[in-house]
């Protein structure tokens, strides 16, 4: 059921998520690896971007909170979610003390922290030993 919205309205889910892709993740990159940008004329600095970014996100926050759920699409998980997700994560990795004190995205933190512990997203991002050259072998799990 992950196309649900998709099915009912194509046109609001290709926006949003074209909207975070292009223009949301255009101030996210810019706030998060800020000195990979400082050159560039289009560049507002570190804290504008962030800024501008916070706007897409207080969306976010207020969609959730207007379908009263738990998940960008009706109560469960969508292709929206799944689709957004990452960006809203890498956000907050930029600066999560500031993030997890911002009380304008009350609900968009819920939402992040159910998809982070949920058992689906535990077992994509299944974290590893780090790897050091010894005999001993190591096998990846497959989805097979």
């Amino acid at each position: 059921n992950l196309l649900c919205p998709y099915k009912e309205n194509k046109n609001h889910v290709k926006t949003l998520i074209n909207t975070f892709d292009i223009d949301y993740k255009f101030h996210l990159d810019r706030y998060k690896y800020d000195n990979r940008y400082e050159y560039e004329k289009t560049y507002l600095g570190k804290l504008n971007h962030r800024s501008n970014a916070l706007e897409y996100l207080e969306y976010l926050n207020d969609l959730l909170l207007k379908n009263k759920s738990n998940f960008l699409y009706k109560d469960r998980i969508s292709i929206l979610d799944i689709a957004i997700f990452p960006l809203v994560r890498q956000f907050r990795i930029a600066d999560p003390v500031w993030f997890n004190d911002n009380v304008k995205l009350e609900q968009l933190k819920k939402w992040l922290n159910n998809i982070i512990n949920s058992i689906f997203f535990k077992k994509v991002m299944y974290k590893y030993a780090i790897w050091q050259n010894t005999n001993n072998k190591v096998y990846f799990h497959s989805l097979i």
